[in-house]
């Protein structure tokens, strides 16, 4: 039996835990224990938003450490999800692809950045979106910013492809906006 570890993300958002007792693939992420907090204190920002009391500017300064990206079709967003390390259990991908069919268009874009993102949100629906993460133990909160600039260039020479984009099945599950 492999030796229980973690490892504590930079920016302290997520732990990752790899305990072969708790998964059988080895992988449990653990988020933080204020998310809730958290996403109550964002949604609060989103209502300050849509009431005009903080422009679109002072929304981008929150949102965008948060994981969520204003996307060129008015008014829909996208989430970036965290997969520190790359790792990720069948039931991560299975509520990503529920997330994705229930308030995205249905799809899931992988990046070269170990994160997954879902596309066309809509502002009303982000809220709804982060908690069904949280619930899996994703989350969004630091999957914005700039690459580490040593990672680049070594992931784009062994990766030739820059992004691949996976279909979700949204047959049955009330997928929308495709």
């Amino acid at each position: 039996m492999l030796p229980s570890w973690s490892l504590l993300n930079h920016d302290q958002n997520m732990t990752v835990i790899a305990k072969t007792s708790e998964a059988k693939c080895g992988w449990v992420f653990r988020i933080s224990e204020r998310i809730q907090t958290e996403l109550d204190e964002f949604e609060n920002v989103i209502v300050r938003f849509k009431a005009g009391a903080i422009n679109e500017g002072q929304f981008r300064i929150i949102r965008v450490p948060a994981g969520v990206y204003e996307q060129r079709e008015n008014g829909t967003y996208m989430l970036r999800v965290r997969f520190p390390a790359g790792g990720a259990t069948a039931a991560h991908l299975r509520r990503l692809g529920e997330v994705a069919a229930k308030f995205g268009n249905g799809l899931v874009h992988t990046t070269t950045r170990q994160e997954f993102q879902i596309h066309r949100v809509l502002l009303d629906d982000i809220i709804p979106a982060l908690r069904w993460l949280a619930e899996a133990g994703l989350s969004t909160k630091g999957g914005g910013g700039a690459w580490t600039p040593f990672i680049k260039p070594l992931v784009m020479r062994q990766f030739p492809v820059v992004s691949v984009c996976c279909f979700v099945s949204t047959q049955g599950s009330g997928g929308r906006r495709a």
